[in-house]
């Protein structure tokens, strides 16, 4: 900006006779006054109002120009004739103030590094504070800034970041015993995520009767806990005329173990009976005895010659 007002001159003695008589206004091209030249000096470092004066003793006119900077406000910061230099009197001698510091314009810190956060606030002038808490937001980014995005601020102002921590630890529960909703819901009030698992057990069905995590151990918040959901007893089915791969496979599905015995018959890898009656309930972990069949070659004449 510009301070359109110019200042009028003081009276300005110069030596010499060429001088005398003449009105230093007069516009007469003879006016020894034209051609008369004064000593400028140091501007630069003053306050406005003073720099105004010396120039205006010194025979010289001011024009006030402003401009942003880290100079103190109201300090002349550069002039347009140099200190020390030689200019007509009466010339017009551009003074620049400083306006301070540029204003700056706040931007949206969320979401980003803590460290560019701060790199990027600092480069536009603000001053930098971090907080930290606790937040499902990813760990070290800011989740929340003191002054608004948009907002005109003075340079050098402190903005504040929320940074956070990630998750907060949570101290796992005993959830052994409980009903399947009420174990749930208390894993994941507490802050954790559940998976569920299910198997047959002598224990109560629908009741938990495993977890992965210890009770009492501190995990961070939003961890995984496997419960193991109790299916019941196991119910024994009927095996006989499967094959020997399929009836083991049905057996171990059922968290039991399982033995083979074989017998030579007719049918190749056919199981022909079962140890525990099909429709028998059963501990998990309880073993079936199956008998296969098994065709064994016949060992063959040998003819002596």
């Amino acid at each position: 900006s510009t301070d359109s007002t110019l200042t009028k001159p003081v009276t300005q003695k110069i030596s010499g006779k060429k001088y005398q008589g003449w009105d230093p206004t007069d516009p007469d091209e003879n006016n020894p006054w034209r051609n008369a030249k004064v000593k400028g000096g140091t501007y630069t470092g003053l306050k406005k109002d003073s720099a105004v004066i010396a120039l205006k003793k010194a025979g010289l006119r001011a024009k006030i120009v402003y401009k942003y900077s880290n100079k103190t406000k109201g300090n002349v910061i550069a002039q347009s004739a140099k200190s020390g230099a030689y200019v007509k009197w009466s010339s017009t001698i551009t003074l620049t103030v400083s306006k301070g510091p540029a204003p700056v314009t706040v931007k949206s810190y969320i979401g980003l590094n803590r460290y560019d956060a701060a790199a990027a606030a600092e480069k536009a002038g603000l001053t930098v504070k971090r907080v930290y808490k606790y937040s499902t937001k990813t760990k070290y980014s800011v989740i929340a800034q003191s002054i608004a995005s948009g907002k005109v601020v003075k340079k050098g102002t402190t903005i504040t970041f929320t940074i956070s921590k990630g998750r907060a630890p949570v101290t796992v529960g005993s959830y052994v015993g409980m009903k399947k909703d009420d174990a749930v819901a208390a894993a994941k009030n507490t802050g954790l995520v559940v998976k569920l698992a299910y198997q047959y057990s002598a224990k109560t069905m629908g009741n938990v009767i495993a977890q992965s995590l210890p009770c009492g151990e501190s995990v961070t918040g939003g961890s995984t806990i496997t419960l193991t959901v109790s299916k019941g007893p196991a119910t024994v089915g009927s095996y006989v005329d499967m094959t020997e791969a399929e009836a083991v496979a049905a057996i171990q599905s059922l968290g039991l173990q399982v033995d083979v015995n074989y017998v030579d018959g007719e049918l190749d890898g056919i199981v022909v009976n079962q140890d525990i009656e099909a429709g028998t309930s059963v501990a998990a972990g309880s073993k079936v005895v199956l008998t296969v069949s098994r065709i064994t070659e016949p060992v063959g004449d040998t003819d002596t010659i």
